[in-house]
């Protein structure tokens, strides 16, 4: 069973990917804020991790550039409300996987999961 790690400041949107992603038998951590997060990838390192670009201590970029500081190489997708360009630029230069906009549905982010879990 894989274990993803939904960081997402969101209640509605963290308890919608919950039951997206254990329905299809994937353990889920969550967290409201990118210092959880932190905390909860320490504790139980997950496979993936999906990050909202924009939460109220930083987001997703803020958290891909702490990633890169320690060195983890935890595949991470990043989920915004509109895919602009220079936020899907600098993520994957911060180490993103993958870039989805949240109008996508979780089911096509639990696809992006699955892609970058497999590559």
């Amino acid at each position: 069973m894989s274990r993803v790690l939904v960081v997402d400041d969101e209640p509605q949107i963290l308890a919608l990917y919950r039951a997206v992603f254990e329905h299809e038998s994937f353990e889920v951590l969550e967290a409201a804020s990118v210092k959880d997060g932190l905390r909860l990838l320490e504790a139980q390192p997950p496979d993936a991790i999906i990050l909202d670009v924009s939460m109220s201590d930083g987001g997703a970029l803020e958290m891909l550039r702490l990633l890169k500081e320690r060195g983890c190489s935890i595949p991470a997708v990043v989920v915004t409300g509109y895919l602009v360009e220079s936020i899907s630029a600098v993520a994957r230069c911060l180490g993103a996987a993958g870039v989805i906009t949240k109008t996508a549905g979780p089911r096509a982010v639990l696809r992006e999961v699955r892609r970058v879990l497999a590559a």
